[in-house]
């Protein structure tokens, strides 16, 4: 099975002016989720699902305009994927987990936490400067002040970004 076996093409408009799209071919996910599609080679199957994932999230990551399905499409792949890969014994290991993340509050003033507004409720794309957690604490922002800053729009980083080890 390849990429493009996970894809059919969309019911036609009708219109002869427009171009013949392709949509996920969800029947096909759920077969292979319930272990009811005909499939001789499922290792393949398992390896081009495993492809067919990555390529999306990974577009959903960098290049939204690239994406070929929604939102809950990708969910349904990630899931059929999971059921795959555990009917062929292998492990399936998300590629990122869920962090908690907490601002540090403004503890030195009285009143409300953060009279200011959370730092972490701002709109857009944001750098995290974060502590580690301790046993079941979560991530926390380095400071109230410095510990959320907004992502350029252009690309580079407002800091010098070199690497300090503590070697």
């Amino acid at each position: 099975m390849r990429i493009d076996d996970f894809f059919q093409e969309s019911p036609d408009t009708g219109n002869p002016w427009d171009s013949q799209e392709t949509e996920l071919n969800a029947e096909l996910l759920t077969q292979l989720a319930q272990g009811a599609a005909p499939d001789p080679k499922p290792l393949e199957t398992a390896l081009s699902l495993t492809r067919f994932v990555r390529e999306e999230f990974e577009a959903f990551g960098t290049e939204p305009a690239g994406l070929r399905i929604s939102e809950e499409e990708a969910r349904a792949a990630l899931r059929t994927l999971r059921l795959v890969l555990q009917r062929q014994g292998i492990e399936f290991k998300r590629p990122w987990l869920v962090a908690l993340i907490a601002s540090t509050p403004e503890t030195c003033t009285t009143g409300a936490p953060y009279p200011s507004g959370d730092p972490l409720d701002a709109q857009g794309d944001l750098l995290l400067f974060l502590t580690e957690p301790s046993d079941d604490t979560p991530w926390s922002t380095l400071t109230p002040f410095d510990g959320v800053r907004s992502a350029p729009d252009d690309g580079p980083l407002p800091f010098d970004a070199t690497a300090v080890s503590d070697e």
